[in-house]
């Protein structure tokens, strides 16, 4: 096998150095000779500076790094071109907007320098009209996380305003020179409107959610089989593993992104060679947490982290969003914490969730501990203890340590209503490894929670109280426990049952557990 090439994103050194390239080229062959204006958006370390990287190179005449690929032998004039490559991966949150001007103004002056070109004008806008007009052909605009500017300011409507300001003159250049332009590819995680990216630039064809491209990024199935299967062989026998029992781990793990209504789901990437090169589940996406602004705008929606089990949208909630109204799912979807996992044409309806268990347990720990800041390496320790208390039948134990951690959560966060801790409470035994339903089904009504676990079924009843009446909500789980009779659904299981009415009692800034068994 090939090179794996981890954190190598420009197409000529990943070619000249013999690393694996998993072919990609006919869509690119298909952009090219189809349009002219594009946009994509995907997650993060999901392969797009590499598809920027590949369309530079191609516009550059350089096939004979393209040899062996679908590309090479199609009739394509191999042209160099001017390319022109915008970079905003590189702009820091710590700069003022003014830094993105001078970039932009800087990069615009190099390109000009690199043609031996004089420009006249003195605003970026014009200078960049002015560079368009002057090249020696059509340019082509390569443009990489268009976004970032914004991203960086999003919880500073202010500093927001002025990038959008700067972002708007530089793109409407684009759509102003348009007979001065071969081809221009943009890139992104988010898409926000009114940047003259979208509302200026009509003739731009958005690939996000096209079922042509699904796959334009990312790894097929037949594309592991393709590339990986020798290796997949290997680590099988060193995980004493079948390689069928291999492969669903990998795909539990890393599979399940899925781009448009056409049923096609990728791999990320990254996760899939560091686990290659690794030998060792875990999850190697989630370098960073997950973004504060995130966290926030689902607590002020109210968005609890059990609806993305599955969520229910129709194509018009991926619609373009602004700053100053920030929606949570278009983002949570572009970002990659949902997917795609079915559509239904009939009702225009697409089902969303979690692509995987990387995902899904990184997205859940990283909500835990923005509960908890101050002390975030302290989180994982009552978790360990939780699960073994679990295992013992220890339930002293086990709300001991659930007590411990609820502590920890700062009360200016605290939402005061049952939701919220029930949340919580679904984020920690997911963390822990466990399925836990909630509001689960019974024909005599909803159980709050639901755990099945190998020699123990645990019911759970909640309630919620900051009125000094706890009392009186334990009497009233106790009375729907009794009442709906949930046990019974579950007696053909031959587990015993544990019913526990829990009662969150807000007091002094904090929520005690009450609890009982019955």
């Amino acid at each position: 096998m090939k090179k794996l090439p981890l954190g190598i994103q420009t197409f000529k050194k990943l070619r000249e150095e013999d690393y694996l390239y998993i072919d990609k080229t006919r869509y690119i062959y298909q952009m090219i000779t189809e349009g002219s204006i594009y946009f994509l958006s995907r997650p993060r370390r999901f392969g797009k500076s590499l598809t920027l990287s590949t369309l530079g190179s191609l516009f550059e005449g350089e096939r004979e790094l393209f040899e062996g690929l679908y590309i090479y032998d199609q009739p394509w004039e191999w042209k160099k071109w001017p390319v022109l490559r915008f970079d905003f991966s590189i702009f820091s949150e710590s700069y003022e907007p003014e830094v993105l001007e001078n970039h932009i103004a800087q990069t615009i002056q190099s390109f000009a320098d690199s043609y031996s070109i004089t420009l006249t004008k003195t605003g970026y806008d014009e200078r960049f009209k002015e560079l368009l007009e002057k090249l020696p052909d059509r340019a082509v605009i390569l443009i990489d996380e268009y976004d970032k500017p914004i991203l960086n300011y999003i919880t500073d409507p202010q500093r927001a305003r002025k990038v959008k300001e700067i972002l708007k003159g530089f793109y409407t250049v684009i759509k102003a020179a348009d007979a001065y332009v071969r081809f221009a590819f943009l890139t992104g995680v988010t898409k926000f409107a009114k940047i003259s990216v979208f509302s200026g630039l009509n003739n731009l064809t958005d690939l996000t959610m096209e079922p042509d491209y699904a796959d334009l990024c990312g790894y097929t199935e037949e594309e592991l089989n393709r590339y990986f299967t020798d290796e997949f062989r290997i680590i099988a026998g060193e995980m004493e593993l079948s390689e069928n029992g291999l492969r669903d781990k990998i795909r539990e793990w890393y599979n399940g992104f899925r781009f448009s209504s056409r049923n096609i789901r990728v791999y990320n990437p990254i996760s899939l060679m560091f686990f290659v090169r690794n030998r060792e589940f875990k999850p190697y996406w989630f370098e960073t947490g997950t973004p504060t602004f995130l966290t926030q705008l689902m607590k002020q929606e109210g968005f609890a982290p059990e609806q993305m089990e599955e969520l229910s949208c129709r194509d018009t909630d991926f619609s373009t969003y602004e700053v100053e109204n920030l929606v949570a799912l278009p983002i949570l979807f572009q970002s990659g914490y949902l997917t795609i996992q079915d559509y239904l044409p009939d009702e225009f309806i697409y089902v969303l969730g979690y692509p995987n268990r990387e995902v899904k347990a990184s997205f859940l720990e990283n909500l835990i501990k923005s509960f908890a800041p101050k002390d975030r390496g302290m989180v994982n320790s009552p978790l360990i203890r939780l699960q073994g208390s679990l295992k013992k039948y220890d339930l002293e134990a086990f709300f001991e340590n659930l007590d411990i951690l609820f502590a920890k959560v700062p009360y200016d966060i605290h939402l005061k209503y049952e939701k919220y801790w029930q949340s919580l409470f679904y984020m920690i035994f997911t963390l822990m490894g466990y399925y836990i339903e909630t509001e689960y089904k019974t024909s005599k009504g909803r159980i709050d929670a639901f755990i099945n676990l190998p020699d123990r079924i645990y019911l759970f009843e909640f309630k919620f109280t900051d009125r000094g009446d706890g009392t009186v909500k334990m009497e009233e789980a106790r009375t729907q426990i009794r009442e709906t009779d949930y046990a019974k659904r579950f007696l053909d299981t031959g587990k015993p049952v544990s019913l526990l009415p829990v009662v969150f009692d807000y007091k002094d800034e904090r929520a005690v557990i009450e609890w009982e068994e019955r």
